[in-house]
């Protein structure tokens, strides 16, 4: 495949995700979210206290979401729902931008296995905090994979930014506990290296030994998260902060009341897709002569835990899942492709008719996609009509 195939079946997969997202992105929750940014763009001050409930009115307000829902309401704001649309599609592309660098295998592999995750993923998809999240753990998930793979001194500085990332991280959303979740996998893994490493370590093997060397990956990995506890306690509430994750997932009521926080159902079409990614990395890993490494092991089956538990964190499976799967499926596809004679779409460059009409494609996927964003523009101008196509 030459390098011009390769670039359109990656637009083209991208402009498929972003029109995948590029839909009504308004939730139930999004509206306690605008009208916090409202608050705090009319008070120029953040929230500390609830100014909202009744029966609740003056307790401290401890959300980590005032860097998102003061955005997220001038969004809405000039651009309306539509605005909202668009800025969950940017979001979510964003966040597949980065699983992308992470996948191995050509581009028709890697393509395929991004659209199966962005299909797992696409149900919580709407306009809240959460897609920070969904973004920094992608993005925390190819820094982590990089230094895995090539302990290369430009990928050593990349972990540096990790704190920097979890500060803006802890006053956007309570999810970045995922960030410590996807920190300990590696961290774990490397201990656990370094432990066998020891074990069957030659009494004549010196510390400058290059076997040994895996203990600076483990101390740099150690160093870091002690720096992203830190990076958590720069917020409004301070080091509080810490325990919010732990407080949130004790609320019974998650569990009892909301659907997202409860098990997902499996009979629903729209949450199959989790399944087909799920099988799918299992069947490349059966038949793949590769041997499971411990931090795909871990990422693969802490993730699916966590999503059988509650059906919000399919998302976060759908970014730690298609680099074990691609990474075992590449092989495969090599070999498969190799009997039946594939060299590839295009061993030469693409005729003028060819490439005009791949222009064209592109260009008719492209305004679909923001045509379908901006559907909602035209309420923006009227409140009462947007109120009533999306009650509160």
């Amino acid at each position: 495949m030459d390098v011009s195939t390769r670039k359109l079946v990656v637009w083209i997969t991208f402009l498929a995700i972003f029109a995948m997202s590029a839909r009504v992105s308004v939730d139930h929750d999004t509206w306690w979210h605008l009208r916090a940014g409202e608050w705090m763009m009319e008070h120029r001050a953040l929230l500390q206290t609830d100014p909202f409930s009744y029966t609740r009115s003056g307790e401290n307000w401890r959300y980590p979401g005032w860097l998102v829902e003061a955005p997220m309401y001038l969004i809405y704001r000039y651009l309306g729902p539509g605005g909202l649309n668009l800025w969950t599609a940017v979001m979510v592309t964003l966040a597949f931008c980065f699983v992308w660098a992470t996948l191995s295998g050509g581009a028709f592999l890697k393509a395929f296995v991004i659209v199966l995750a962005a299909a797992a993923s696409g149900v919580y998809w709407a306009a809240r905090p959460y897609l920070v999240t969904f973004v920094l753990a992608a993005i925390f998930l190819w820094i982590l994979e990089n230094y895995r793979w090539r302990r290369s001194p430009v990928s050593e500085k990349r972990l540096w930014l990790l704190p920097a990332l979890m500060i803006v991280w802890a006053n956007s959303h309570g999810g970045f506990a995922v960030g410590f979740i996807l920190l300990g996998v590696y961290w774990f893994a490397e201990l656990v290296r370094w432990i066998s490493q020891k074990l069957a370590q030659n009494p004549r093997m010196t510390s400058n030994d290059p076997r040994l060397s895996v203990r600076n990956p483990l101390l740099h990995l150690t160093l870091i998260g002690l720096l992203l506890a830190i990076a958590v306690c720069i917020n409004p509430s301070g080091p509080v902060m810490l325990v919010y994750p732990f407080k949130t997932v004790s609320v019974g009521a998650l569990q009892d009341y909301i659907q997202e926080w409860q098990s997902p159902n499996f009979h629903l079409v729209s949450m199959q897709p989790f399944i087909w990614l799920l099988l799918a990395t299992f069947a490349a890993v059966g038949i793949s002569r590769k041997r499971l490494a411990l931090t795909d092991f871990l990422l693969v089956g802490g993730f699916t835990y966590m999503s059988l538990l509650a059906g919000r964190n399919m998302a976060l499976f759908a970014l730690v899942a298609p680099p074990v799967l691609a990474r075992h499926a590449a092989p495969i596809a090599e070999s498969v492709g190799r009997r039946l004679g594939y060299r590839g779409l295009a061993t030469s460059r693409p005729r003028r008719g060819q490439a005009v009409l791949n222009t064209i494609l592109l260009c008719l996927l492209a305004c679909s996609a923001l045509i379908k964003a901006g559907m909602a523009f035209p309420l923006a101008a009227n409140e009462e009509v947007f109120q009533e196509t999306f009650p509160v």
